[in-house]
């Protein structure tokens, strides 16, 4: 029996897969023959009996079989990492930093047309990097092909002995043997299987939950050198950061808090069950969490709220003014679209705002803000599961953990806060920086627009929340749709003052006459 294989993101992503084969000939030695022009045609009709063989075998199909793996998992690896435009926004097919091949590109009326695709230096090196990531781990790579091509396979074609169709996803290939790397897994693992599998449900589990808590943050390697000034990562980084710290001033954390109080003087009526276990859990693993003092330490320095007492640090007090510029212009821009008058804002704009946007939020993703950004998700969710437990709802006799929380705070903590509010904050604002770290390949380019549907419901609606749970009046959206000069917008860490002073200290000095700081004696 043999089964035929599909690619379906191959397929949906025919620019990225043109752009990658294309490098991959010119510059890696791929056999032009091996792999199709157009990736709707890759499918494989493929003997499942052939197990592990065909990564040793010296058959001309499995040569084959190895080259077309290497480039799934390289297109794969880009999918992964959000470097799917290989033009990132560009048009100009003369510069000198781009070259073209073409694309078939499908019109509104049906009719088909050959256009010049742009692919940019900068794509050629994604994809460098990405062959790098293979070559480095190419036998795990084998190993959760083979896992995926058996999870795909139609059940029910089986059974009635037809030729099955597998399904196998690129990004899906990438991602599970990313996490086998990131947990030191060896190709050699004796219960590889099970990590495998263990690998492809959490990376399953982490795309069919809707809160964003749960989003897999991918870590960055961080001795990888890019010419792009925007990093992804980072930006998807904030994302939890930024969820946990609405959250916080919901006053989530300190009701988890609370509630374990009242578990260690016996107020709570718990008997031993999984219940109280989680709260005994929760208190046990404090010395392992970051203190209140530290994550909104954290909280200070990626987005510049409120730190309390955590005076030593530098918060970034550009993000509230970036923030609402953004939300404005997309608003405004959706609505223009809505009418046939003339245009208040214009696609350009909205490029520009969301660009300084994203490249604050990843000069501020550095650092401590991959890791901690995990913790919270995860921190988020722990506390999630510890109030929504049956017997801890019943002890405080609320019906759910939005319930609980407004009822202890509003007993215990001076005052419930709005939870609608700051829930919608904190979804509505993660999924937009999200959306950020999505488009930031093409944020990076200089290109008009770059390409970017700021207008989708997909962000409109988002921001559209966002703005109104806050109450933003229009008049304010109005004011802050238009656009300012950024004389400096640095893209990595400075690692010290020198001689030289931030560009908000410059600002600040500028606004009472001063150019300068006064020189202070030393002690």
């Amino acid at each position: 029996m043999s089964c035929k294989e599909s690619y379906p993101d191959l397929a949906s992503n025919q620019a990225l897969y043109k752009a990658a084969r294309w490098v991959l000939i010119r510059d890696f030695d791929f056999p032009k023959s091996t792999a199709p022009e157009d990736a709707t045609a890759f499918e494989i009709n493929y003997d499942p009996k052939d197990g592990f063989g065909p990564w040793s075998s010296p058959k001309p199909d499995h040569e084959k079989r190895r080259r077309l793996l290497r480039l799934a998992s390289v297109v794969g690896v880009l999918l992964s990492r959000h470097q799917d435009d290989p033009s990132y926004g560009r048009i100009d097919i003369n510069s000198s930093v781009t070259r073209a091949v073409d694309i078939d590109v499908v019109q509104s009326d049906g009719t088909v047309t050959r256009r010049p695709l742009v692919i940019v230096s900068q794509f050629i090196a994604d994809v460098a990097d990405a062959v790098k990531t293979y070559n480095q781990a190419q036998e795990l790579f084998q190993n959760v092909y083979h896992q995926l091509y058996e999870e795909g396979t139609n059940g029910l074609s089986n059974q009635l002995g037809a030729n099955p169709t597998t399904v196998v996803r690129t990004r899906q290939l990438a991602d599970v043997t990313k996490r086998l790397v990131d947990d030191g897994i060896s190709p050699s693992d004796p219960h590889l299987f099970r990590q495998i599998v263990l690998a492809l449900g959490r990376d399953l589990s982490s795309r069919s939950d809707g809160n964003t808590a749960a989003l897999d943050i991918d870590l960055p390697d961080l001795d990888a050198g890019t010419a792009v000034d925007i990093e992804s990562d980072n930006v998807a980084a904030v994302a939890a950061i930024y969820f946990s710290s609405q959250l916080e001033e919901m006053k989530l954390h300190a009701v988890a808090d609370a509630v374990a109080d009242h578990f260690m003087t016996g107020m709570l009526p718990l008997s031993r069950s999984r219940d109280g276990e989680r709260i005994y859990e929760w208190i046990k693993e404090a010395r392992n969490r970051f203190t209140e003092v530290e994550r909104r330490s954290i909280y200070g320095r990626v987005l510049g709220l409120a730190q309390g007492n955590a005076g030593d640090v530098l918060p970034n007090r550009e993000f509230a003014d970036l923030w609402i510029r953004f939300l404005s212009t997309v608003s405004l821009l959706a609505r223009d679209a809505l009418t046939t008058n003339t245009r208040k804002v214009t696609n350009e704009q909205a490029h520009k705002a969301a660009r300084d946007l994203a490249v604050n939020l990843s000069l501020h993703g550095y650092g401590v803000a991959h890791f901690a950004a995990i913790e919270m998700q995860s921190v988020v969710r722990e506390v999630k599961e510890m109030l929504e437990a049956p017997a801890v709802m019943r002890a405080y006799g609320v019906n759910d953990v939005w319930q609980l929380v407004d009822r202890v705070s509003g007993i215990y903590l001076g005052g419930a806060m709005n939870g609608v509010r700051y829930r919608t904050m904190a979804q509505n604002g993660a999924n937009i920086i999200l959306w950020l770290s999505r488009m930031a390949p093409k944020l990076a380019s200089t290109a008009s627009g770059g390409g970017i549907d700021f207008t989708a419901p997909e962000l409109v609606n988002l921001v559209e929340g966002w703005l109104a749970v806050t109450g933003t009046p229009d008049s304010t959206v109005e004011r802050y749709t238009d656009p300012v000069a950024i004389s400096s917008q640095p893209t990595i860490p400075s690692l010290g003052l020198g001689n030289s002073l931030s560009s908000t200290v410059k600002d600040a000095l500028s606004q009472i006459g001063v150019s300068s700081l006064p020189n202070i004696p030393q002690a």
